[in-house]
């Protein structure tokens, strides 16, 4: 089947659900024609193709009833069943789910259209909107689902022991200890590329994580985010972005420096995990975050 050929010939996606599946990689990639073919009787999808850029689970662009969706399925392995529940409790800011299909680990979601990443807007405004994604996401309904901690997610630190400044570890590790605590669902991952621009000013968030935790977290991703940003006067734009969200969001303004910094150097650590050399640029995002 021409689709599944054309995203086996995306390496990054190839590579990723290798790492995710394991053993299992081949079975599952052999069962990929069947298993689109059902989704695609099932839920009466035409005109499907293979988004490019795939990084974890494969997503196509699809016709369902003449409106324009998206389907992403999943690996063995890969946080299905977190991310349909994260949506699930979701009140506003986020596509329609139209279908669900648990045995074949697929979602199938409104296409939000026009689709623009909020990372293609000028900085203020994309920075702004961030603020009204955040908001509309601390209406998420309580749900039974076990999402984890987000203070699990400070054991990547570990990786820059002995390699940046104690004084910084020290700090960020005891952000997670002392404000890690919560019971909110969260994104976990709210960055500029995943807040799409839909109708009439709107927006949607996508690809959730889907952790618990304090809703000041959701913070922490925005500030070493988007990819390429490179501002003139890094600390300027950095305090910019506090102030911002200090004025927009109803946390205090050390609730987001210390989410800020703690995220970005937990972001380092996943970059520099097995022995791969530490970011430059987002050190110095949490060099600086740290000064503020």
């Amino acid at each position: 089947m021409q689709l599944i050929a054309s995203a086996l010939a995306q390496p990054t996606w190839v590579r990723n659900v290798r790492d995710v599946a394991g053993r299992g990689t081949e079975a599952w990639f052999a069962s990929l024609p069947n298993l689109l073919e059902a989704l695609r009787e099932n839920w009466g999808l035409s005109s499907l193709a293979v988004r490019p850029g795939l990084t974890y689970g494969l997503i196509l662009y699809a016709e369902h009833r003449g409106r324009p969706a998206i389907l992403k399925i999943f690996a063995p392995g890969m946080p299905f069943a977190a991310e349909v529940a994260w949506y699930r409790a979701q009140a506003a800011g986020v596509p329609e789910v139209w279908g669900v299909d648990e045995a074949r680990g697929a979602i199938l979601l409104e296409c939000v259209r026009p689709g623009t990443e909020v990372a293609e807007l000028a900085d203020d405004v994309a920075n702004f909107t961030m603020a009204a994604a955040i908001r509309a996401l601390g209406q998420a309904r309580e749900s039974d689902f076990p999402f984890k901690p987000v203070t699990e997610l400070a054991s990547a630190l570990n990786t820059l022991d002995g390699r940046v400044p104690e004084t910084l570890l020290t700090r960020a590790c005891e952000i997670f200890r002392g404000r890690g605590e919560g019971d909110h669902v969260l994104h976990g991952d709210l960055h500029h590329h995943n807040v799409l621009l839909a109708s009439e000013g709107s927006f949607r968030v996508i690809d959730p994580h889907g952790y618990r935790g304090p809703r000041a977290f959701e913070v922490g991703c925005l500030f070493h985010n988007p990819v390429g940003w490179r501002p003139a006067n890094l600390s300027s734009a950095l305090a910019r972005r506090v102030d911002i969200m200090t004025s927009e969001l109803p946390f205090t303004r050390d609730e987001i420096l210390d989410w800020a910094f703690a995220y970005t150097l937990m972001s380092v650590a996943w970059s520099a995990e097995d022995g791969r050399e530490i970011p430059p640029w987002d050190f110095e995002v949490a060099r600086l975050l740290d000064r503020l």
